[in-house]
């Protein structure tokens, strides 16, 4: 995974103006509803409407369903 994020960083870099740091986030494969409650989303139904796959939070972490 980590060969893949640096090789994500140096196209966006390369592709884009946005400022690319070498610092990786973390990634956090999880089930759907551990997910959604670091999301912040606790009700089951609301994580079932939300169709929540990913996200990353300011922690610099990448949350991933598995």
């Amino acid at each position: 995974m980590t060969e893949l994020m640096l090789g994500l960083l140096l196209w966006i870099g390369a592709n884009t103006d946005y400022t690319v740091t070498t610092a990786l986030p973390n990634i956090v494969m999880t089930e759907k509803y551990n997910m959604c409650a670091a999301y912040g989303i606790g009700e089951k139904g609301r994580c079932d409407a939300a169709r929540l796959h990913g996200f990353y939070d300011k922690n610099m972490t990448i949350y991933l369903r598995n």
